[in-house]
């Protein structure tokens, strides 16, 4: 078993891509794990920069093609299944499934606004055949929200992330890996020097009264 916790701000900025983070606090316990630095791997920072509005996501040095993702009629069969309410959004289910399955891309559903056409919440799953070393399936639950008033900027609010690895240590059958990542108090628009994001990665350790946690919301059919 093994666990681990961090609160951090992040600051990014979207031309020329940038991204700095600064750890405030971060706890980490491991028991009975042979190689804590493989599963500390396996578990740091970096989660927070999966972001579906983005052609391409990033995992284990792989690039995957996002279902909206502008060229993604290229490499997706998309299914309009339902039209359900995700929280207080009304949302079209769609079902999205790779043409060709050797190709770096997901398979799941996602929630599509039906007001600003906004992406609210996706569930996207990769397998094996995206020969990923030791990785059997991946798992990806992100929700979205707006932060500003004309519904204009949406950002990943919450990430879950499921991992099955398997192959890593002698006499172990394989692991199960659980992430989650939450946004809070976001703030857009508000450009800082070029020179801030230096360095990328910063301790700033302070004393933190709780950590929140939101839960995800729930979905019902319209």
């Amino acid at each position: 078993m093994y666990s681990s916790e961090s609160v951090s701000t992040v600051f990014s900025r979207k031309d020329p891509v940038r991204m700095k983070e600064v750890i405030h606090k971060k706890y980490a316990k491991g028991l009975g794990v042979a190689d804590d630095d493989f599963i500390a791997r396996l578990t740091a920072s970096g989660y927070n920069t999966i972001n579906f509005y983005q052609n391409w996501v990033g995992l284990f040095r792989k690039e995957f093609i996002s279902p909206v993702a502008k060229t993604g009629t290229g490499f997706y069969t998309y299914f309009l299944s339902d039209t359900v309410r995700v929280g207080s959004q009304a949302c079209y289910k769609i079902d999205f499934d790779p043409k060709n399955e050797h190709d770096l891309a997901f398979r799941g559903t996602m929630w599509i606004d039906t007001t600003s056409y906004a992406l609210v919440q996706i569930d996207a799953a990769i397998g094996k055949t995206a020969n990923i070393n030791f990785i059997d399936n991946i798992l990806i639950q992100q929700e979205y929200e707006s932060v500003t008033p004309n519904e204009h900027t949406w950002i990943p609010q919450q990430t879950q992330v499921s991992i099955e690895a398997s192959g890593l240590f002698d006499q172990t059958t394989g692991i199960v890996v659980g992430l989650t990542v939450s946004t809070s108090d976001a703030v857009v628009n508000q450009p800082r020097p070029a020179d801030f994001l230096i360095p990328p990665l910063r301790l700033q350790l302070i004393a933190l009264s709780r950590i929140r946690h939101s839960g995800r919301p729930s979905i019902s059919s319209i």
